[in-house]
């Protein structure tokens, strides 16, 4: 191994001048960049200044005793010596800094593998390495190809929430997981870091399990978890924030009202703005459930931990979409509303959109949609307009249901949506990104019950220009998630969606697995 060549006359070097002594505090730091099968990635590497580094790419995990070089050094690599002609090495600058380019062939059989990384410094106080940096891991990926994570989820997540925080993880908040063949609702959170591409606990918990609530990133970095149902099943008022300085969580004031299934977003001046939702869930009566819909909208301002009412809508409202638009204003758009008329309340898919102007806290009409529907998927795109894809109409009341392909875009200056390209693929509850100046649908289901939000989930992955002009298939979901969470992450380079997926285990075995989309 070159590298054992290199370090076994500084090892004895080492060792006959110097007495072992204390290890020094880690600050070797290995981050990555890139690493799409075609293109490059690259290895930011940061330690102490004047050091020599060596970088050891691997297909393996090890562990690789350090023994084998110094026989006074106990520790051990975290990747193996598998490609050692593909090592680096050099010295670290003046700010402790150095990066390291590996050139990826476009390369099919290697879509999926994955590759690890580890440097060490030297030379070390009485030992010949210093310091060993942590571990990067990723999976090599094809574009508009996916593939699993490098690390499981530590369990199954489903009615979660997932939030990009500053650092670029991604924060899994609540939702239920099946225990003992039972869904409970989960109190604690989980973090992804795309530098390992693996899941790990954090130590704070909310103040009590919650599924299909809202999450939202506040501008100092923090993530406010509003509403949802508890693990007994009820819908509530409570909110919490997490702190990811500390990684703990406390309460903040609750609503006034309990709410789940709403929207909430994060207005320009940092206060959160909550729509619409279910104040009941009642499983066994879904038109109980719809009927629980609410018609106001509520405003937290975190510099004063206090809500304040917003203005209502006409009618109640649930399975919307609020998108924050490039003027600064909130778009509310279709979803399912309640009628009265006279002695009953009847809900209907609606076209109705309305405006929300935090400046002058008023709601106006918006232009309407061409074609009522409800749980759709909304995006902002690059220009401030927003898009919406897929969703369902159909009568409630009767149960009857059409699932839809169509996209509309909508433009924030002339008030007027324009009908773009249908997707190849009808679906209801879908996911909508916009990045890198396309759009990409993925997630749902094709048909629907909405007594018990089932169907048959769509696999196919579908991109378009950001304009909708026309939509094609572009690789698809590692498993099939029917309501799947979905964030993009690593600057638009890559998709995490997670959520329970048919994993050909008929069910009896938990799918713990997540998958990374390439655009």
């Amino acid at each position: 191994m070159r590298m054992l060549h290199v370090l076994r006359p500084l090892t004895t070097a080492l060792v006959l001048t110097a007495a072992a002594a204390p290890l020094a505090a880690l600050s070797a730091n290995l981050k990555r960049v890139g690493g799409v099968l075609g293109t490059s990635v690259t290895y930011q590497i940061q330690g102490d200044p004047g050091q020599l580094y060596f970088l050891i790419p691997s297909l393996s995990t090890g562990p690789v005793p350090l023994a084998i070089v110094d026989p006074l050094d106990t520790r051990f690599l975290d990747v193996g010596l598998d490609l050692s002609t593909l090592w680096k090495s050099g010295f670290l600058n003046g700010a402790g800094q150095a990066s390291a380019v590996y050139a990826l062939p476009a390369d099919p059989t290697l879509h999926g593998i994955a590759l690890y990384a580890q440097f060490v410094t030297l030379p070390g106080t009485g030992l010949l390495v210093d310091e060993i940096s942590n571990r990067s891991s990723f999976m090599l990926g094809l574009p508009q190809q996916s593939t699993f994570t490098v690390g499981a989820q530590p369990g199954t997540l489903d009615g979660h929430a997932q939030t990009l925080l500053n650092d670029g993880r991604v924060l899994q908040s609540g939702g239920s997981s099946e225990v003992a063949g039972t869904s409970v609702a989960q109190s604690g959170f989980r973090l992804f870091d795309p530098q390992t591409q693996s899941f790990s606990a954090t130590t704070g918990t909310m103040q009590h399990g919650r599924a299909g609530h809202a999450a939202v990133k506040l501008n100092d970095g923090r993530v406010m978890l509003i509403g949802g149902g508890n693990d007994a099943g009820a819908i509530v008022a409570s909110c919490d924030i997490w702190d990811p300085a500390t990684g703990l969580c406390t309460p903040a004031a609750p609503m006034s009202t309990p709410r789940g299934q709403h929207t909430a977003t994060l207005l320009p001046d940092g206060r959160v703005y909550v729509v619409g939702g279910l104040s009941l869930l009642n499983t066994a009566d879904i038109l109980a459930t719809l009927n629980s819909a609410l018609a106001s909208t509520t405003i937290y301002n975190p510099a004063t931990n206090t809500w304040s009412a917003g203005p209502n809508m006409p009618k109640p409202r649930v399975g919307h979409t609020a998108t924050l638009l490039g003027n600064g204003q909130v778009l509310i758009a279709g979803g399912i509303e309640l009628t009265n008329l006279i002695i009953i309340v009847v809900p209907d898919f609606s076209a109705d959109c309305r405006r929300y102007n935090p400046a002058t806290n008023t709601m106006s009409s918006a232009a309407a949609i061409p074609g009522a529907r409800g749980l759709h998927a909304a995006t902002r795109l690059s220009n401030g307009n927003a898009a919406i894809a897929g969703g369902v109409d159909g009568d409630p009341v009767l149960l009857s249901f059409t699932v839809l392909s169509s996209v509309r875009i909508y433009n924030a200056t002339t008030n007027a949506w324009t009908s773009v390209a249908d997707m190849t693929n009808p679906r209801v509850y879908p996911v909508l990104h916009s990045t890198g100046g396309k759009l990409v649908a993925l997630g749902g289901l094709s048909t629907f019950d909405i007594a018990t939000t089932s169907g048959t989930p769509v696999q196919t992955i579908e991109t378009a220009p950001e304009t909708g002009a026309a939509w094609s298939a572009a690789g698809s979901l590692q498993l099939a998630r029917p309501l799947c969470v979905s964030t993009v992450i690593e600057g638009g380079q890559r998709i995490l969606t997670t959520g329970s997926g048919d994993n050909g285990s008929g069910g009896t075995i938990p799918d713990q697995t997540a998958d990374l989309y390439i655009p």
